[in-house]
């Protein structure tokens, strides 16, 4: 029984190992963003697949004049509050209007020469923004301040070029395509994959962070930089690398080599076989383990033998004295 309990071990581990490489190829982890704990690590059922759009839009006033504000209306068109350019909203369900989207403020530019006053849009207020004034994530890079404390674990195990005193910077992944992250135990929840930066470490992605539309407290604080702006520290900006997803994976076609993947894919080969060998092991233990029971069924205890023989010798001895009587 201990044999098999150790096979089962590895094999377990077996099966980690490949999940855990999965999800950190090419040095650059998978986490998702929780508002209560922060950055986290993705689970290992979780799966990263292409989309078509992604629930994040950037607002920027359009007009014939120039403002660091747009409107955030009512249905009825009755201006709310003025929203700073180049902060983050998410779309919402609403009812529909011509020519504006309802929408959610998630992120308030602080990047901004704006002088904010009470009729400035706060973070979680609701409205409709002129279809015009919604620009794409990928036009922009977002500096944010994580919670030094949720992810200098994860630093340490996986990122060890991660400075936690420093800024990040996220940049949705987009290519042809975006990309999201779905997880099995959140079936009705999706997260929009970035690619997370620092100014001493530019030239690729550090890690790679999935933040939902349920979820944004990762943007409370943030300071929105233009893409060509941002290519004077990120020199990764602007070159629009398509990310391949492989099964669970975040790889970059461009960036990992072909004798890279080769090494990946020889590695996983390995873990595939020892994976069936191990089976292979438990199955042998356990005809071995039913024979051996099957075998003590079926032969006599020797506490069942020593009865008998104490039954029959006085039975003997007796029939010997009848006939030296006779």
């Amino acid at each position: 029984m201990l044999a098999k309990k150790t096979v089962r071990m590895l094999m377990t581990s077996f099966v980690l190992m490949s999940s855990i490489t999965a999800h950190a190829v090419d040095n650059a982890p998978l986490f998702i963003w929780d508002n209560q704990e922060g950055v986290s690590a993705a689970d290992l059922g979780c799966q990263v697949v292409a989309t078509d759009q992604v629930p994040f839009k950037v607002s920027q006033y359009y007009g014939r004049k120039n403002s660091d504000t747009e409107n955030l209306r009512n249905y009825n068109g009755v201006r709310q509050s003025h929203l700073v350019n180049h902060s983050i909203v998410k779309m919402v369900d609403g009812q529909e209007k011509f020519n504006y989207s309802p929408v959610e403020v998630v992120g308030l530019n602080k990047r901004t020469s704006a002088v904010a006053n009470r009729w400035f849009s706060e973070r979680g207020d609701r409205g409709y923004l002129y279809n015009l004034s919604l620009r794409p994530m990928e036009d922009f890079v977002f500096e944010v301040n994580l919670d030094k404390e949720n992810y200098q674990v994860y630093a340490a195990d996986y990122m060890e070029d991660l400075k936690t005193d420093e800024n990040i910077f996220l940049r949705v992944a987009a290519g042809q395509t975006y990309y999201e992250v779905k997880c099995p135990n959140e079936p009705n929840r999706t997260y929009t994959v970035f690619r997370a930066y620092q100014r001493h470490f530019n030239e690729r992605a550090l890690f790679y962070l999935g933040v939902s539309k349920e979820e944004t407290s990762v943007f409370s604080q943030v300071k929105t930089y233009g893409k060509v702006e941002s290519m004077s520290f990120l020199s990764e900006v602007g070159k629009e690398r398509r990310i391949s997803v492989d099964e669970r994976s975040l790889r970059d076609s461009i960036e990992v080599s072909e004798e890279l993947m080769a090494e990946i894919e020889k590695e996983n080969q390995l873990i595939e076989d020892a994976v069936e060998k191990a089976r292979d092991l438990i199955a042998e233990l356990e005809e071995v383990e039913e024979a051996a029971v099957a075998e003590e069924n079926t032969q006599p205890s020797e506490e069942a033998s020593e009865t008998t023989a104490e039954v029959e010798l006085p039975q003997e001895d007796k029939f010997i004295s009848v006939d030296n009587v006779v």
